[in-house]
């Protein structure tokens, strides 16, 4: 637990230092979090990915030429997402917690075979009573292999139709994709 608590810290300390990861703006109305990625040097786990079967065949994405994707069924639909967050009646806070999760969908984008970045759907839960509970709500994020070593270290929150805003470099530099 102590190891898990210092982990948080550490996380903490890496979003608040750093821009990549947090930019907090004043305004007239008080202070605004704001940030659009995280960043985790160790890289992400992938909710759901440990254990997923594909579910569609790959296939090329609209209007990204050499991008493919490949729709997988989650190994676990129950998992939790580190959750981070700046709540609005506490000026200055950053809130982390271990949000509950069930994965709907797992997407894989690769270019030339070369996995660079994985998307996924979830509802939020709630846990009463030992039992989970949907909330309602939902979300997508598309977790990046920024570097090409294996290590999805960015994670991004995304809109639909859930596709990568961007392909790293590597993946386009080491296939030869026309």
């Amino acid at each position: 637990m102590k190891s898990f608590i210092a982990l948080i810290v550490m996380i903490v300390g890496g979003l608040v230092a750093s821009s990549r990861a947090q930019q907090v703006a004043e305004n007239a109305g008080g202070s605004s979090c704001q940030f659009s990625e995280i960043y985790r040097a160790a890289g992400w786990e992938v909710p759901g990915l440990p254990a997923a079967t594909i579910s569609a065949a790959r296939a090329s994405v609209w209007k990204m030429p050499g991008v493919f994707v490949t729709a997988l069924k989650p190994g676990d639909r129950e998992a939790s997402i580190l959750s981070v967050s700046c709540p609005g009646h506490v000026k200055g806070r950053l809130v982390i917690a271990d949000q509950p999760v069930s994965i709907w969908e797992i997407r894989q984008y690769d270019v030339g075979g070369r996995v660079f970045a994985y998307g996924i759907s979830y509802g939020y839960e709630a846990v009463e009573n030992g039992r989970r509970i949907q909330m309602g709500a939902a979300s997508s994020e598309i977790f990046y292999d920024t570097d090409g070593r294996g290590r999805f270290t960015l994670r991004k929150y995304a809109r639909p139709p859930m596709l990568p805003e961007f392909v790293p470099d590597w993946a386009t530099k080491a296939a030869d994709v026309r």
